[in-house]
């Protein structure tokens, strides 16, 4: 039997929950960053860096808040889950439960953050074939799909201020 008091659990658990929640409105935020990478928005991107940043540190916060209760409760070293398997009966159930739940979502919002990375990986690769065409004169194409004139080469000079 492991002796951490109900108050002591039962703050635990909330604090489980909280972070659930957090992981909650982070896959919101990155669904509509995702859409703004799509849209190629750069100003909207450029504000929703400042809100990530709150994010961050709001999962930080909940993250060493979590460390210190394993700490109080001597499982420092342990994942959840191990932790989880050294209680019995409701305590035992309960966090497997919450384990169960944070793991399908930092899954589902790993997801999001890759499908991201996914897009602006490709803007960036259409900034370089763009720039290599610019240079080299090239043709291009509109945002029809169509072949456009071809471009006479650019070269760009620097120019001091």
């Amino acid at each position: 039997m492991i002796d951490i008091s109900a108050s002591d659990f039962n703050a635990f658990c909330q604090l489980l929950r909280d972070t659930q929640s957090l992981f909650d409105a982070l896959i919101v935020f990155e669904n509509k960053k995702l859409d703004i990478i799509s849209a190629n928005d750069v100003d909207a991107l450029d504000q929703s860096m400042k809100e990530e940043q709150a994010y961050i540190l709001k999962m930080k916060g909940l993250d060493l808040k979590r460390e210190q209760w394993q700490e109080k409760f001597g499982f420092q070293d342990l994942p959840l889950k191990q932790m989880a398997e050294r209680f019995n009966g409701a305590e035992k159930e309960m966090l497997l439960s919450l384990h169960n739940a944070l793991s399908v979502k930092s899954e589902e919002l790993k997801s999001i953050i890759a499908a991201a990375k996914k897009y602006i990986d490709l803007h960036v690769n259409g900034i370089g074939i763009l720039l290599d065409q610019l240079e080299n004169g090239e043709s291009t194409y509109n945002q029809n799909g169509e072949k456009t004139v071809k471009i006479p080469p650019k070269r760009f000079t620097p120019t001091k201020v």
